[in-house]
């Protein structure tokens, strides 16, 4: 409907009459041209479609992203993946699938070799990552929202990149998916491999000291007990991993955390801790414990010198 300035609107002007049960509509954009597209979602036809706007109001006919998204009832266009082109994805949410998904739009640069914006990518369902947008987790607000049917982006957490808002009816549920488009994979693969590079020397020290025990064992006893000793430490370790699980369950627990539901705030929270500060707690508490290990290198090279003593005497 034109708006003649004043508040006034025109007769009706349609743009399309194949969008059976139609059930969102949006305008932006799309095509990277300054004109204002029209995006809709129809919901008996499973279709989502954009209609391109020549500049003077008049649209083109219906280019089809999808017929395959089951019962759509909400579309939304934004730069979800922050790609620095400022073009404009796609989000829907579907409530016979109860999905999230987006669609990837082609990038406003020119460049031969790829597709012109307004060239979508096959739906990208919203998970855990999606291309350049990565998304945590549905994330709990509130359950008081029933009938409501619609998705939204704005950037909910100040971070710099748009998250996503989603309402459904048949749950009664508002819930919201973090973008994490801002993620350094570099980074994280860095810190891995140092973490690689420390653990995967743990065992070698450890079996040295098993070995070094045992020694210490029969210099302080006059008796060869390897077995025992080996048998004793592997039963320690055991243990530990047992206690360690039981343990990890009861700080789940005192966050709050439930199985296979979204997870509030604070257990998000433990599982977090979970990964970084508790553990790395725990291996502090064992690195000042090494200090107090009483076979150092001094010592050792006296229990080696006098077992070898010890078995010269005994062969002669």
């Amino acid at each position: 409907y034109v708006n003649d300035g004043s508040g006034n609107f025109s007769e009706e002007k349609v743009i399309t009459s194949q969008a059976d049960g139609a059930a969102s509509v949006y305008a932006a954009d799309l095509d990277g041209d300054k004109d204002i597209d029209v995006l809709s979602a129809s919901a008996e036809d499973d279709k989502i479609a954009w209609y391109v706007n020549d500049g003077s109001g008049n649209f083109s006919e219906e280019k089809v992203i999808t017929t395959n998204a089951r019962d759509i009832q909400s579309v939304y266009a934004t730069d979800l993946d922050s790609d620095d082109d400022k073009d404009m994805d796609i989000i829907t949410v579907s409530a016979v699938e109860g999905i999230v998904a987006w669609y990837e739009n082609a990038p406003l640069k020119k460049d031969k070799n790829k597709s012109k914006p307004g060239t979508f990518s096959e739906k990208k369902v919203i998970v855990t990552r999606a291309d350049g947008g990565i998304f945590s987790n549905q994330r709990l607000i509130m359950i008081q929202a029933d009938g409501a049917r619609t998705v939204y982006s704005a950037d909910l957490d100040s971070d710099g990149d748009p998250d996503i808002l989603k309402a459904a009816g048949a749950e009664g549920t508002v819930r919201w998916y973090e973008n994490d488009s801002s993620l350094n994979l570099t980074l994280l693969l860095l810190f891995n491999f140092i973490w690689s590079l420390i653990a995967g020397a743990m065992p070698v020290f450890l079996f040295a000291m098993f070995a070094d025990t045992a020694d210490f064992h029969e210099w302080k006893f006059s008796r060869r007990a390897t077995g025992l000793v080996i048998a004793g430490i592997m039963f320690a370790i055991k243990m530990g991993v047992a206690a360690g699980g039981f343990l990890n369950l009861q700080i789940l627990n005192w966050f709050g955390y439930m199985a296979n539901v979204p997870q509030i705030p604070a257990s998000i929270q433990g599982i977090r801790l979970l990964f970084s500060i508790i553990p790395a707690g725990f291996i502090l508490i064992c690195g000042m414990m090494l200090f107090f290990y009483p076979i150092n290198e001094k010592l050792l090279m006296q229990i080696e010198i006098d077992l070898k003593q010890r078995k010269e005497s005994e062969q002669e």
